[in-house]
């Protein structure tokens, strides 16, 4: 087209037909815009469409993550209310005798509530959203700053469970029982199945829970009390945490699901 051009502004060129040249000029001018102009178009169009398949799969990755986050705080709570029951059941053994002469429960109670869970996320999706620089991929901008909000939210609660979960805390949950006056090895056979079970003597009750009968008065047994009242303060803390993100994280994932819903109509 553009050759087929020339030819006629050559063409009048050489019979000094000067108006007319600079109108098939101008025309040929005006192609070679609008050709210009049509490939940048079409070029946008592609990068448009590559960006909103780019931001599908982030969300789709995120919202995954989102998932595993939902299950581990859903595992990390209920850990915290068995926790929170067992330090409840050990200091109520001092007052109620059922209780108290349960003992393999009371040692299984002991045993659990040493188990300690931090909240650790996946976050893979988005950190690399965020490290790659494409976090403007995500055209809402409400959605973009609820899933920013919630990364927010989950990274300050990761933080505050590294710091609760110092030597000082620890020592302070250990000193509740656990030690070698227990003894691990004389509760095996409550734990393991026989062929993984080793204990090589029997429990000898009144070692274990002549504690659990001394006057509730004295100054041993308010100090076991205070500790563990102190750490189901910290336990119920760090749960309802748990339950916060636990909440932004259902409601993260769907409107993560509602907005790809959106797109594919």
């Amino acid at each position: 087209m553009i050759s087929f051009f020339r030819k006629i502004r050559q063409k009048l060129l050489e019979e000094k037909r000067m108006g007319n040249y600079l109108k098939y000029a101008l025309g040929e001018i005006f192609l070679v815009v609008i050709g210009i102009l049509i490939a940048l178009m079409i070029n946008s169009a592609y990068e448009n469409k590559k960006d909103r398949n780019l931001e599908v799969k982030y969300l789709e990755g995120i919202a995954t993550n989102l998932e595993d986050d939902i299950n581990e705080l859903e595992r990390q709570i209920l850990d915290d209310s068995l926790q929170l029951s067992g330090y409840t059941r050990l200091v109520r053994a001092f007052q109620v005798d059922s209780i108290k002469s349960d003992q393999d429960g009371l040692i299984r109670t002991i045993f659990n509530i040493q188990l300690i869970s931090s909240f650790e996320g996946n976050n893979i999706v988005f950190e690399d959203l965020k490290s790659s620089g494409r976090t403007n991929l995500i055209k809402s901008d409400s959605l973009r700053y609820h899933i920013l909000r919630f990364y927010n939210q989950a990274q300050i609660l990761i933080q505050a469970e590294k710091e609760l979960h110092n030597p000082v805390i620890l020592a302070e949950r250990n000193s509740l029982f656990i030690s070698d006056q227990l003894g691990i090895n004389k509760t095996e056979n409550l734990f393991f199945p026989e062929y993984w079970s080793a204990q090589l003597s029997p429990r000898n009750a009144t070692d274990l829970f002549s504690f659990l009968n001394e006057d509730i008065s004295s100054p041993k047994v308010q100090l076991f009390a205070n500790r563990a009242g102190y750490i189901k303060a910290l336990i119920f803390a760090k749960r309802r945490e748990r339950i916060r993100l636990l909440n932004a994280a259902i409601s993260m994932k769907k409107e993560i699901e509602d907005f790809l819903g959106n797109l594919s109509h």
